[in-house]
């Protein structure tokens, strides 16, 4: 039966005498996953924020269309629903500021070589931002679907 191996640093970890080079290896391994991982959030992070900004204004502008080529009809619900939206983008771009303002401080830390600390303020405030515009987005939707079903009638 073929024997399976442990990863390098596995093995360097469990072994009772690591070198100097050994350590370093491992440092720097766990500086390049921390690098990694640091990116991943940043580019999630991007990618939630505009998509957020994409389906409000998207939606804003397929509304505003609409609106426009209505002839009759209550139009309330469907002017709710753009404000919603409108609202969306709002709290997109504000997220984004926030997201900003956040990262913006963490490389100051950085540059300044101080120890880092989390800017958990900007942080959590552009999360709740993010999460707004999704919520402004689906109680548009909720909007939009009640205006149009009172345009049928």
């Amino acid at each position: 039966m073929p024997h399976a191996t442990a990863p390098l640093s596995l093995k360097l970890c469990t072994s009772k005498t690591m070198n100097d080079d050994q350590k370093i290896k491992i440092a720097e391994l766990k500086q390049l996953r921390a690098i990694e991982h640091f990116k991943s959030v940043i580019s999630m992070a991007e990618l939630a924020l505009k998509s957020a900004i994409l389906i409000n204004g998207g939606a804003s502008v397929a509304l505003l269309t609409f609106i426009g080529n209505i002839k009759s009809g209550d139009k309330n619900f469907l002017v709710y629903s753009l404000c919603s939206f409108a609202f969306g983008v709002l709290f997109g771009a504000i997220g984004t500021f926030l997201a900003y303002l956040a990262q913006n401080h963490f490389m100051e830390q950085i540059n300044a070589q101080i120890k880092s600390q989390d800017d958990e303020k900007h942080k959590f405030v552009a999360i709740g931002s993010c999460g707004l515009s999704y919520l402004a987005f689906f109680i548009g939707i909720i909007l939009a679907s009640n205006g149009l079903m009172g345009i049928s009638t």
